[in-house]
């Protein structure tokens, strides 16, 4: 009977990392870029022994062990602050990728009909998640394999190989355990963006109970595999109760997804969809009202995002000085020099931070006007554009939209950043500061709306250059200083363009440059996306 249901699942593996070699590849160099390479960068941020000392005692502070994790061991070294500040992060994008991974493989192509090609083959019913699975666990075992050598080939002091197999192994474990759970939500939800967004909120709050837990509840903490992989005390006790811990929920997670597999109909899930209504809402009448109904989730959850993220950020005003003058590094990051008051950094931790929110939304932006992109590959806009519908009204729908979203998760920015900050300062910037801060970044914003929107028009197949861009961008003016980089490469990143208020004073004319370039490539691809050909499959 098994055999039958996982009846040539080794073709189906091969075809899915073939499918995946780009993709997953891209995922796992990321990966192995922030996971490892930020090691070397340690003796520079702490410095020596008794610099090591004096950040300690800062990052023993509760707000800073709620946004990087527990503090472990009596002696803080650089593994002990590899593992503190990384691995939690690197446990919770491992999971993210292999939710992205696993609902790819199965509603998605489920969506698009192409599992009903695929099943058609005499392949067994549960081959492709039997596929997927596997594939799942050889691209974390890589990620784990990678991680630990190429950390302990980099021979940081206190980062030696045992430990650096640990780290390599828990975020793997993280991942694999991520991808179970997103297999159970693709049987439970109606559709791919449903089990997206389940799997997703399941690691955020894994995420939230780690930081409650790490602060003061214990239990808590365990329950979360975010917080249960900081129990394993990297560098210091290397204790492996905890990857056993989560070996065993791996263990027990997979046959619950084969066992609700095996129990729904092909492309519907075990939780039943709410009953429409009769008759069509007014909000579906329209070319831009559709639009809106199917980006309004998204748009939402970043708005949510944005103000929890601020706020978070705008937390650590209250402990700056101390942070700061702990680490040179973290002095040349913000644009300040040598040991300094609160009023010395306040103005640059604000523009830095404000400037970290802004790449933030660009996220959010680039993922609506994109979407198009989405609903044209699953082949949903040849319906919609077999009416007297208007292929220009739709792309600047989108636009539009997208522009909107980018001033209001601005304007929520540096609303979270200010009530943050009125908690934990005691004179705190008035908000028409942080308002000036945020907003004179939203035409770096709008540039990858029009950046978008030009390649959905021209070259939709290209769009993922959007990505590339934006992540360029943020390496030039988070780490460009330290880098060294030239200054042609500084000056082609938009956000590096504008001036960073209230440290600088703000110029009109990157501003005007910015926005003419925005309309500039708005205009384009509403042009030709009026007379290309539509891409689907």
């Amino acid at each position: 009977m098994l055999h039958d249901a996982i009846h040539n699942f080794p073709a189906l593996l091969r075809f899915a990392l073939k499918r995946d070699r780009v993709w997953l590849g891209a995922w796992i160099l990321g990966l192995l870029l922030l996971g490892v390479f930020f090691a070397p960068m340690l003796p520079g941020v702490a410095g020596n022994a008794a610099e090591l000392a004096a950040m300690r005692q800062t990052m023993e502070s509760p707000m800073l062990v709620s946004m990087t994790g527990m503090l472990y061991g009596d002696t803080y070294t650089y593994g002990v602050m590899l593992g503190q500040t990384m691995l939690t992060w690197m446990g919770l994008i491992a999971g993210i990728m292999n939710v992205f991974l696993v609902i790819r493989h199965t509603r998605k192509d489920e969506e698009s009909e192409r599992l009903d090609l695929i099943l058609a083959l005499p392949v067994g019913k549960t081959s492709t998640l039997f596929a997927v699975m596997l594939e799942v666990i050889i691209a974390n075992l890589v990620i784990a394999l990678l991680t630990g050598v190429g950390l302990a080939a980099l021979q940081v002091e206190s980062i030696y190989l045992g430990g650096s197999m640990l780290y390599g192994t828990l975020i793997g474990l993280c991942g694999i355990l991520s991808a179970a759970l997103a297999a159970i939500f693709a049987q439970l939800a109606s559709t791919s963006r449903a089990a997206t967004g389940l799997s997703i909120l399941v690691l955020g709050v894994f995420f939230l109970m780690r930081a409650v837990g790490d602060v003061g509840n214990e239990a808590l903490a365990c329950i979360s595999p975010l917080g249960l992989i900081e129990r394993s005390e990297l560098f210091v006790g290397n204790y492996l109760w905890p990857s056993v811990i989560l070996i065993i929920e791996c263990v027990a997670l997979f046959p619950i997804a084969f066992w609700l597999n095996g129990r729904r109909d092909l492309g519907q899930g075990l939780i039943p969809t709410r009953k429409g209504r009769s008759r069509a809402s007014f909000l579906l009448n329209g070319t831009w009202n559709l639009a809106f109904r199917l980006v309004r989730t998204i748009a939402f959850v970043w708005i949510i995002v944005a103000f929890a993220l601020s706020a978070a950020y705008g937390s650590v005003f209250g402990s700056i000085e101390e942070f700061l003058n702990s680490s040179e590094l973290f002095q040349a990051v913000i644009g300040v020099s040598g040991a300094g008051t609160m009023a010395d950094y306040l103005n640059p931790m604000v523009a830095t931070l404000q400037l970290i929110m802004g790449i933030i939304a660009t996220v959010s932006v680039v993922t609506l006007v994109l979407h198009l992109k989405t609903e044209e590959g699953r082949g949903r806009l040849e319906q919609v554009y077999a009416n007297s519908v208007s292929r220009t009204s739709t792309l600047l729908a989108y636009i539009v939209m997208a522009s909107v979203l980018a001033f209001i998760v601005q304007l929520t920015n540096a609303l979270g950043m200010w009530i943050a900050s009125c908690f934990v300062l005691t004179d705190p910037l008035p908000f028409i500061e942080f308002l000036k801060t945020s907003m004179n970044l939203l035409p770096a914003l709008l540039l990858f709306v029009g950046l978008a929107a030009f390649f959905i028009g021209v070259i939709p197949r290209l769009a993922g250059i959007s990505w590339a861009f934006l992540g360029y961008s943020f390496l030039v003016v988070y780490l460009g200083g330290m880098l060294n980089m030239p200054k042609w490469a500084e000056a082609i990143a938009p956000f590096s363009a504008v001036a960073r208020y209230p440290v600088e004073q703000i110029e009109a004319v990157p501003l005007a440059v910015l926005l003419g370039l925005y309309l500039l490539l708005c205009g384009i691809g509403l042009i030709t996306y009026r007379r290309r050909d539509l891409k689907t499959g």
